[in-house]
């Protein structure tokens, strides 16, 4: 998909996959653009947890590994399975519609599934991270401050 590649080398936050799919598969698709080093070894398939999409185990499993508790994580998911199980999980979900996808109906039935926002293609979702970088920076910048003007020490998110 144009623009997934270079998206994906320039989100410089902790990222991971968390698939439905087996491992060989991950490899093989992964594999065609170059991007299993972007993700390794932060690479997870549902034969890692005892159940599988929606189920929230192998989000769980991501969040752990990765040090990050699940409500400052963010999943960017195609499938409702997956958007439910990062609601489960207790994380944010962005639904991504690939702009090739035939399905009518897709931005709908992944909201309904929970997701905060939907996007299609890698440059809505681009903007949509762009998005919530800042926030997230405003934010953080706002509880310093806050924690400053109370004489308590700033407070480092993880994210």
């Amino acid at each position: 998909m144009a623009g997934m590649e270079k998206l994906v080398r320039d989100v410089k936050q902790r990222k991971c996959v968390a698939s439905n799919s087996d491992m060989e598969r991950l490899r093989r698709s992964l594999g065609l653009l170059d991007l299993w080093t972007e993700f390794a070894p932060h690479i997870y398939s549902a034969e890692m947890v005892a159940k599988p999409k929606p189920a929230p185990d192998l989000f769980l499993l991501c969040s752990e590994n990765l040090g990050v508790v699940p409500h400052r994580c963010l999943v960017i998911d195609d499938s409702t399975l997956g958007i439910t199980g990062a609601v489960a999980a207790g994380m944010a979900a962005i639904g991504f519609v690939d702009p090739a996808d035939p399905r009518s109906g897709r931005h709908e039935a992944l909201k309904a599934a929970g997701a905060l926002r939907t996007v299609e293609g890698a440059g809505e979702l681009a903007l949509a991270l762009a998005a919530l970088s800042s926030s997230e920076e405003e934010r953080t910048s706002s509880e310093k401050e806050q924690a400053s003007s109370e004489g308590n020490p700033a407070v480092e998110t993880a994210g």
